[in-house]
């Protein structure tokens, strides 16, 4: 009898086990331990400038580096933040902006992430290559990316192509330009006092690709 109950006991302590590890499989992530590479199509298209991601994603953790160049906002490409640049026909072109992100998977496809970015900003006459002033500005914000795989059921190398969505919020936090900048308009002909660029709220989408598939 003692024999019969033991044999039970481990029985159902492998069962346990068992169930424990199939749940485990089944809370396993696809594209965890992976590399991707990306670019957005709004730097591309709508900025005249290019961008490049380069993101490591775990179970759970996505790291990412991003850096983007050449990037051109003229007056059409304003935000309601910035006003001012509007109104003295003033374009900004950023010759980089780039930094690390640190996010997490709240599901296998949609993760959240703490994003870290410098931008160097060049103050310009609108539709002219005059130069104003040069600075930096420094953002910490959040983003939230929703990654898209159209071949994920495919056993090949499609299910490594990736559609991503991004919501971001970018608030300056800090500037290299001095407070209460001001300058001779050659537009107004005007003293003008500029603040430094804000880029707030974006949205985006990235094209790319996971290495290593699901």
């Amino acid at each position: 009898m003692k024999k019969l109950l033991i044999v039970i006991s481990l029985i159902l302590f492998h069962s346990l086990i068992l169930k424990a590890q199939n749940k485990t499989e089944r809370k396993q992530f696809p594209y965890s331990n992976r590399l991707s590479i990306q670019t957005g199509l709004l730097q591309d298209i709508l900025l005249n400038g290019q961008n490049i991601v380069l993101t490591y994603t775990t179970q759970r953790w996505v790291i990412d580096w991003s850096h983007g160049n050449s990037l051109d906002f003229n007056s059409g490409h304003h935000f309601k933040n910035n006003e001012g640049y509007n109104t003295q026909r003033l374009d900004v072109k950023m010759p980089w902006t780039t930094g690390p992100s640190l996010g997490y998977r709240i599901t296998p496809f949609f993760n959240v992430r703490a994003e870290f970015k410098a931008h160097r900003n060049k103050l310009m006459y609108e539709n002219t290559n005059i130069s104003i002033v040069s600075y930096t500005t420094y953002t910490v914000g959040l983003g939230a990316f929703y990654s898209w795989y159209p071949f994920r059921k495919k056993d090949n190398w499609l299910d490594g192509i990736c559609i991503e969505p991004v919501i971001r919020f970018w608030p300056t936090v800090g500037s290299s330009l001095a407070d209460n900048y001001q300058y001779e308009n050659k537009h107004t002909g005007e003293r003008e006092t500029i603040e430094p660029y804000k880029l707030g709220w974006l949205a985006n989408i990235n094209i790319g690709y996971t290495f290593g598939g699901k």
